[in-house]
């Protein structure tokens, strides 16, 4: 079974694509819902986030995302603290549902590979890009914020590894035909 990873920053239009993989019928894991849920779950994610930030980091049983994120974007060790914590278990879960799959081929849809043990479960990557102000725009519609907010997020990620890592790039620049980029790697993928 092949595992390709599809990544680019905030705002760039992975889920595009992987809503496109998904209408053709191949299996994509989503990085980001799982890590929420596994941190909600996991044991040794929660005390080792309560640990670093204190209890106020969740409200019960559920995470307090806006304390996460006000830490994680104004703070590169907290960032990189959470991603060390996370990110290894998150690896697990995808090889497990993996295993899982009928598929000879299955996706994952993360953010940032390069930062992440992932990278090394992966026979290709594709990254998906878009203009600086186009991937602004697009927080700012889906995360109703600022400008300031969305370009702090933008300017957080680094995504030049990440691109020159990947095999494959899909321009998603509101003006390329995204599906017809997509068919084309998944031709060459087979």
């Amino acid at each position: 079974m092949k595992k390709i990873g599809i990544c680019g920053g905030i705002g760039s239009g992975k889920s595009v694509v992987s809503r496109i993989l998904k209408n053709f019928g191949f299996a994509v894991y989503d990085s980001d819902s799982s890590a929420k849920q596994l941190m909600r779950s996991n044991l040794s994610i929660r005390t080792a986030l309560i640990e670093r930030f204190g209890y106020e980091i969740y409200d019960g049983e559920n995470l307090n995302k806006p304390l996460l994120s006000q830490r994680i974007f104004s703070n590169k060790q907290d960032r990189f603290f959470v991603n060390q914590v996370v990110h290894p278990i998150v690896a697990a879960d995808f090889l497990q549902w993996s295993a899982q799959q009928k598929h000879e081929m299955v996706f994952i849809e993360s953010a940032i590979l390069s930062e992440s043990s992932i990278t090394q479960l992966l026979d290709a990557s594709i990254f998906v890009e878009a203009p600086q102000e186009v991937r602004v725009e697009r927080v700012i519609q889906r995360n109703h914020c600022s400008k300031e907010d969305a370009l702090a997020r933008v300017f957080t990620q680094n995504v030049e590894q990440d691109k020159k890592n990947c095999r494959f790039i899909i321009q998603n620049d509101n003006k390329t035909l995204v599906t017809k980029q997509l068919l084309s790697i998944l031709k060459d993928l087979t």
